[in-house]
């Protein structure tokens, strides 16, 4: 959602807010818990970390 933004889209900042919002809301889990703990300390932290390094990298 965030990535659609008037002042997000086309940047680095609109793809992390992309992907974030898949991993927090949209991503399939068993429960609602199970997708919380992987956004936080799981896979999904570990996706959300490499989309911001690369939108770091894009912008350094």
């Amino acid at each position: 959602m965030g990535a659609t933004l008037a002042s997000s889209e086309g940047t680095a900042y609109g793809l992390v807010n992309a992907v974030t919002e898949f991993i927090d809301h949209q991503r399939r889990a068993k429960t609602v818990d199970h997708r919380l703990d992987s956004a936080w300390f799981g896979t999904g932290a570990a996706i959300k970390n490499r989309a911001l390094e690369q939108a770091m990298s894009l912008v350094a």
